[in-house]
């Protein structure tokens, strides 16, 4: 088990400030004491939740989606390559997840992780512009996306298969000034199943999607660069918080989340091998446990090749 989370505690007087409800009761010294019995525990009151986990991971995800709907500096897209944070001319990457076991102080990779968003592939074109990406579950291809772009560079359309699940999706994009866009995914028959509409200024963005029952869902995200570092969640059901730290190559270290005014845990990636370009091989993902410490909870691995 590695050490404790000292960023928590360095952060404490900083996430009164994020998490508090002001009124009077130190929301962020409750999170504490309950975080050394457990943030928000599942079942076992040692854990977060699993739902908690499933929000970060989607966070890790997601730090890649924010920096392609940014710009560079000079005005032009962010290229699905730069997205990831590869460096050199990618052709493709994929990665393979993998249940983390503790043994003698190391850290090594168990049974493989059953779940899409962890086990995918993307390929790119000489620009860096993804150009197909797709998703495995129990070593089997269960949906694909293809990806289609206009002359400016920006995306124009996305065509999302799925193998065993159906609900085949098409994705459309109407551009505005700068990187501002509207964005629809239609079903199987051409119905409009969601509508976000993305707009950016300065260090800041608001997507606002809303779904064909009516629900909304609002994320804000603040920026440091091109990378994200704050994104605020809101719906009728919850309210999350989601905010990124980064290392100076610009990968992410660790993800905290707060929900409903409440800290709910923090993961932290732990990059463990690098390729001849700089690009990370593998890194592990630690959670928070009831008492603060950093428990692996999964081995990432990404396999690289170049043009």
């Amino acid at each position: 088990m590695t050490p404790l989370f000292p960023v928590l505690m360095r952060r404490r007087r900083m996430l009164r400030k994020r998490c508090g409800s002001g009124g009077g009761s130190n929301r962020t010294d409750s999170v504490f004491r309950g975080h050394r019995r457990g943030l928000r525990p599942g079942g076992n009151g040692n854990s977060i939740s699993d739902g908690m986990k499933k929000i970060r991971d989607i966070g890790i995800a997601l730090c890649a989606v924010c920096m392609a709907a940014t710009g560079c500096s000079d005005g032009r897209p962010v290229s699905g390559r730069e997205a990831l944070g590869l460096k050199g001319a990618v052709c493709s990457v994929t990665v393979t997840a993998y249940e983390a076991v503790a043994a003698d102080g190391r850290v090594e990779r168990g049974v493989p992780v059953e779940d899409p968003r962890t086990n995918r592939s993307y390929r790119f074109d000489r620009d860096g512009n993804t150009v197909h990406a797709e998703y495995y579950l129990g070593g089997m291809l269960v949906g694909w996306d293809d990806y289609t772009y206009g002359p400016d560079g920006r995306t124009d359309s996305i065509v999302c298969r799925s193998v065993y699940f159906g609900g085949d999706r098409t994705v459309g994009f109407a551009w505005g000034d700068g990187e501002n866009h509207v964005r629809r995914t239609y079903d199987e028959q051409g119905r409009l199943v969601v509508e976000e509409r993305f707009e950016r200024r300065g260090n800041r963005s608001r997507n606002v999607c809303v779904f064909d029952g009516g629900d909304t869902v609002e994320f804000v995200t603040r920026y440091r660069g091109r990378l994200p570092v704050r994104q605020e969640w809101r719906s009728e059901a919850y309210d999350t918080v989601l905010e990124y730290t980064y290392d100076r190559d610009g990968n992410p270290t660790e993800i905290t989340d707060c929900t409903d005014g409440a800290m709910t845990g923090a993961t932290r990636l732990e990059y463990t091998a690098f390729d001849g370009e700089g690009n990370w091989t593998s890194r592990v993902v630690y959670d928070a446990d009831g008492s603060g410490a950093a428990v692996p909870r999964r081995v990432e691995e990404r396999t690289i090749t170049y043009y």
